[in-house]
């Protein structure tokens, strides 16, 4: 079960929406009186120069082990071992949910930590010979840390982000190989990936 922190500050309704909770203590007992969460969603579009029937399996925790350098996640719960509706697992010391599974259509994650909640939502447009996703993050903060966390989020970074993996998978897809550090640079720069 989630703490009660969590579950009185999910947000309902429309994402634009700026829905705050004012809650007095976790289930810690911690004072958390005054606390104002904060959140903030960025998006960004990435087209991949092949079929969606390629790139949706890519988007699953345990297929991201090859195109994704670093990339590390634990599948604690899933019935095909894969990306699925419910599955769980942990990646970046966070537990992650895949809430939304619709193949080649969209996907969707809940993430958190104990200092914030994020939402990714990945839908997916096909063309002829493309793939155009748009990739939606949206974070709310649970503690002051989480908050700092939260605002120190830009569309900048979000973009750079995107964009480098964008040319993670289009490498993968294009030569069957993980990106190396110093190709990844030249596609998009001295861009963090993690």
């Amino acid at each position: 079960m989630l703490p009660s922190y969590i579950l009185e500050n999910v947000e309902h309704g429309n994402a634009d929406q700026d829905h705050k909770s004012i809650v007095d203590h976790d289930d810690q007992g911690e004072d958390m009186s005054g606390f104002e969460a904060k959140k903030a969603s960025f998006s960004e579009e990435m087209i991949i120069g092949t079929s969606v029937d390629e790139v949706f399996p890519l988007l699953c925790p345990e297929r991201e082990h090859d195109w994704i350098p670093g990339w590390n996640a634990d599948i604690l719960w899933s019935v095909s071992g894969l990306a699925e509706e419910g599955a769980v697992f942990r990646a970046g010391g966070q537990t992650w949910i895949i809430d939304t599974y619709e193949v080649n259509k969209k996907i969707g994650f809940v993430y958190f930590n104990p200092d914030m909640v994020t939402r990714l939502t990945i839908n997916i447009e096909t063309g002829s010979d493309h793939t155009k996703m748009l990739w939606t993050h949206s974070r709310t903060g649970l503690t002051e840390k989480g908050n700092a966390g939260v605002e120190s989020m830009t569309q900048e970074a979000y973009s750079g982000s995107v964009k480098g993996m964008e040319a993670m998978m289009t490498y993968y897809l294009m030569t069957g190989n993980m990106i190396d550090d110093d190709t990844l640079k030249k596609h998009v720069g001295d861009t963090s990936h993690h």
